[in-house]
């Protein structure tokens, strides 16, 4: 059985079955003692939810990806590494271009807005 997921941060809607390998990122507590991603299998999918293998006491939001608590949730899975990287890196990039904007012209900093502007789709 398998379940389309619509994660907000997807570009494309990816198919979540059991026996799949996902990637699991600790957030939140969990990483403060351990930051290390690892792999794991997806052992049931329900409508809202999906578990995985080593994590028994946790279950997961087919919606958002993130482990289902009443506290603060310790996990977030990803379909492919790709999807872990960019999110990863994506604050980085930001920096790294924001801080290129600072030696431009006025003029440079229109024509970059301009550009943007016309090739970012919302």
């Amino acid at each position: 059985m398998s379940y389309i997921c619509q994660n907000k941060n997807k570009r494309n809607m990816d198919k979540l079955i059991k026996g799949q390998t996902v990637w699991v990122k600790p957030m939140s507590n969990a990483a403060r003692y351990n930051s290390k991603i690892k792999e794991a299998v997806v052992t049931s999918v329900g409508r809202k939810y999906f578990t995985l293998e080593n994590y028994y006491h946790s279950k997961f939001s087919i919606e958002d990806m993130i482990e289902v608590s009443n506290y603060s949730p310790d996990y977030k899975i990803y379909l492919s590494l790709e999807d872990l990287e960019e999110e990863t890196l994506r604050p980085m990039k930001r920096e790294a271009v924001i801080n290129l904007l600072g030696g431009l012209t006025y003029s440079q900093l229109v024509e970059v807005e301009d550009f943007i502007r016309s090739n970012y789709k919302a």
